[in-house]
């Protein structure tokens, strides 16, 4: 019974938190902020933190995301594969140039800092445009070798009283690959 009434209270506080603050970023599948697979020149601002959760193909993957200030943010993320395997990885990037008027924000940054063989490493640019479309595009190493690119559409509701206040929807290319997939918040 002690572990429901924990269960509900973080759940509470998760909820209230996301009402009384809006993140312009969310973390993707790898832990750091971006797309749905791929990374964006998107940070959270100071202050806010971010916890996230993935399921896909049987690996579980959970993320804690903490900017260290306005330019540079850190992701430590644990994966646990169905059979039983479990791994660390550590994620940073630092913003450029952040995204104005004429210009996109610009971000380099690193996957899985500490592994030899599985780091990837991009520059990412990410840039808005009138009427909710946003594009990213990229150019990195391991993972996301080559170009990657993602296009977003954001659709905020009319009322600020809905659960979901915004909902984003994605189209992205990653060598070769295509993903696509629509974020709630």
């Amino acid at each position: 019974m002690q572990k429901y009434a924990i269960l509900i209270t973080i759940l509470i506080t998760i909820l209230s938190i996301s009402f009384l603050s809006r993140v312009e970023a969310a973390p993707n599948a790898m832990g750091q902020t971006g797309n749905l697979v791929t990374p964006s020149a998107d940070f959270m601002r100071g202050g806010q933190a971010a916890i996230s959760w993935h399921q896909q193909d049987g690996i579980v993957r959970n993320s804690l995301l903490l900017p260290l200030n306005n330019r540079f943010e850190v992701s430590i993320q644990q994966g646990r594969i169905a059979a039983g395997g479990a791994e660390v990885q550590v994620q940073a990037k630092y913003l450029r140039q952040a995204e104005g008027i004429f210009r996109p924000g610009i971000a380099i940054g690193v996957e899985d800092v500490f592994a030899d063989k599985r780091r990837s490493c991009y520059t990412a640019m990410s840039k808005t445009f009138p009427y909710g479309i946003r594009l990213h595009a990229g150019i990195g190493t391991g993972r996301l070798q080559g170009v990657f690119s993602a296009l977003e559409y954001q659709v905020r509701a009319r009322k600020p009283a809905s659960f979901f206040r915004e909902a984003a929807f994605y189209l992205e290319q990653s060598h070769g690959q295509t993903a696509y997939g629509v974020r709630l918040s």
